[in-house]
């Protein structure tokens, strides 16, 4: 019956996904265990029946790191580090850039460079076909049918891990100490 919804086309693609309200970016009830576990039938057919959002967990579950570019100007400095073939969504303000998730555990960075973060172990990311609390559409630019998620980079890599190719330092993760943003950074990408 629900076998076309767009928790079931996400699900069918390897992502372990979950239910975000409509008019904001926060999970509908606790998600954690989806962070170790995929969602079952009968949890996608009743998150089908929902008028609901849907969010993506990244980290190892999806095998999924995404790169969160909050301007148009970020968006113009990856393309420039060289962004590879990779799906890509639209978001209200830019683009979520989606990777392999890399051998390494990384969690969710905030701040890695201006308007740039990162969702990996631990974190989500609103899919596409949701709505924005600004009533954007999140949409995709190069889907998961158009290319397969590519290596993370190593430039990417290297900004992770603090280090740029050339050693120096890098900005550190701004987030508090929970790792996360506050909801008013969240409404905003």
């Amino acid at each position: 019956m629900f076998a076309s919804s767009p928790f079931h086309e996400l699900s069918s693609l390897g992502f372990s996904v979950i239910p975000i309200a409509k008019g904001n970016k926060f999970p509908v009830g606790k998600w954690k265990q989806f962070q170790t576990e995929l969602p079952s039938e009968a949890q996608l057919n009743q998150w089908a029946r929902n008028d609901t959002n849907i969010g993506i967990v990244t980290g190892p579950i999806s095998n999924l790191l995404v790169l969160d570019l909050d301007s148009a100007e970020a968006i113009e400095e990856a393309k420039e580090l060289g962004l590879p073939e990779t799906p890509i969504v639209k978001t209200a303000s830019g683009w979520h850039v989606y990777f392999q998730y890399p051998g390494v555990d990384v969690s969710n960075k905030a701040g890695i460079r201006l308007k740039w973060d990162i969702r990996g172990k631990g974190g989500y990311v609103v899919a596409p076909g949701s709505t924005h609390p600004t009533g954007a559409i999140y949409e995709w630019v190069k889907s998961p049918s158009d290319c397969g998620l590519a290596p993370t980079p190593d430039w990417l890599m290297g900004l992770l891990s603090g280090k740029t190719s050339e050693g120096c330092d890098v900005a550190r993760d701004r987030t508090s100490a929970q790792g996360g943003r506050s909801k008013e950074e969240i409404s905003r990408s």
